[in-house]
């Protein structure tokens, strides 16, 4: 393991050299350019004295961040490479092989370190040699960056929301204290956004689609990734487009989840809480739709504490003899009335949603007249009846996630 520069950086990591000055020093040992990217995907040092040719890495650094498309890779770091792999070798961002290393203190992952092969080998040094940097730039990056220097670094956004969702502050107080650093106002009110990169895999680290959509449908706001889902900070009085984001949600295969507005920041994982539950029960509220508002998914949030047969009673006895009807004979006639009467029992309207001719509806709904025994266009009963149908479309979804 040792070179001529291995002590150079103990005795600068004792002495508590400046932690872009570290970078440059562990660059030298490794003969390559290297940079440092923090939790939120933020370039937050790199090697100056050693320069890249590549154009992918000049550009990363020029922006000072990695396109979200890349940092949703990582961030699937388990799906990728494996819960054990400490590193992985790519070649697919440009024709320069990078090596990506998980920087972890005590388990926990306080960022990734990237080394482009750009003046030797990445196989001229040992495996060791790489992670015993991975190491010291670690505990440089949690304890010197992140709590010793903070006077000599603006406090960021991403910051303040990686540590709400690390419960690292102890009361409001510290909390208080510690935005005063930053952008954010407490008087302000906000959104929290969620959206879903399990199992993303993707190369791009050069031009971010994402990222840029993002900001031109959602201005002003601040993202992190966390647990494999992007945490976007949205400010309610900015000018967001949710119809266009929609759209380009849609043509990703994304969605997103949005809480209901807030004031208290300190309060944001209650909220995060919320826009999860939006991005997992969007369908409820419609399939066709890519972002989904807590508001619109509260009532089936509030059938996931009741047990089933709870829930069955507050159902419209016909519209429970079409379900067994259903049951009995493997047909799905409770989408079609639900549909028919979301859309106030126009028939186009829910051909045109369930992807079928207006023929194939009047039959089905014909169908369920008779299995019911009711006159709809005589009955006055269909909101009680729309919702015994959603109650029975949400028990059939959670008996089939628990199946």
């Amino acid at each position: 393991m040792e070179n001529k520069y291995y002590f150079e950086l103990i005795k600068a990591s004792l002495t508590g050299t400046s932690f872009t000055h570290l970078v440059e020093l562990a660059a030298v040992y490794l003969n390559n350019p290297l940079l440092v990217i923090d939790n939120s995907f933020n370039i937050i040092a790199y090697s100056e004295n050693l320069k890249s040719t590549d154009n992918i890495w000049l550009d990363a650094v020029t922006r000072g961040y990695i396109t979200i498309e890349f940092g949703a890779t990582l961030n699937n770091w388990d799906v990728l490479v494996g819960p054990s792999r400490q590193y992985f070798d790519t070649d697919k961002i440009s024709s320069k092989n990078r090596r990506f290393i998980r920087l972890k203190y005590q388990h926990q992952i306080v960022g990734y370190l990237d080394i482009l092969e750009e003046k030797t080998p990445l196989d001229t040094l040992q495996e060791e040699q790489y992670l015993f940097i991975a190491a010291l730039l670690a505990k440089e990056l949690l304890f010197n960056f992140h709590q010793l220097d903070l006077s000599d670094f603006p406090v960021r956004e991403e910051e303040i929301m990686l540590e709400l969702l690390q419960h690292r502050f102890t009361d409001r107080a510290q909390f208080n204290s510690r935005i005063q650093g930053c952008h954010l106002k407490s008087n302000s009110f906000y959104h929290i956004g969620c959206i879903d990169f399990s199992h993303y895999i993707s190369y791009n680290a050069h031009h971010s689609q994402i990222q840029e959509n993002l900001r031109a449908y959602i201005p002003d706001s601040t993202s992190v990734f966390y647990e494999k889902q992007l945490i976007i900070l949205i400010k309610t009085d900015s000018n967001c487009n949710y119809q266009m984001l929609d759209q380009f949600l849609h043509s990703s295969s994304l969605s997103m989840g949005i809480s209901d507005p807030f004031k208290d920041l300190y309060q944001f994982t209650t909220y995060l809480s919320q826009a999860q539950t939006a991005l997992r029960l969007r369908q409820f509220v419609s399939p066709d739709t890519y972002v989904s508002f807590y508001e619109k998914c509260k009532p089936y949030h509030m059938f996931e504490y009741f047990k089933t047969e709870e829930l069955l009673q507050f159902c419209h006895q016909r519209v429970l003899n079409l379900n067994y009807y259903d049951e009995q004979n493997k047909t799905n006639y409770i989408k079609t009335l639900r549909t028919y009467l979301y859309f106030q029992k126009s028939i186009q309207q829910t051909a045109n949603h369930l992807y079928v001719h207006r023929n194939t509806i009047n039959y089905r709904i014909q169908k369920i007249k008779e299995i019911m025994e009711i006159d709809f266009n005589h009955y006055e009963l269909d909101a009680h009846m729309l919702w015994s149908c959603e109650i029975i479309q949400f028990i059939n979804y959670r008996n089939q996630i628990s199946n």
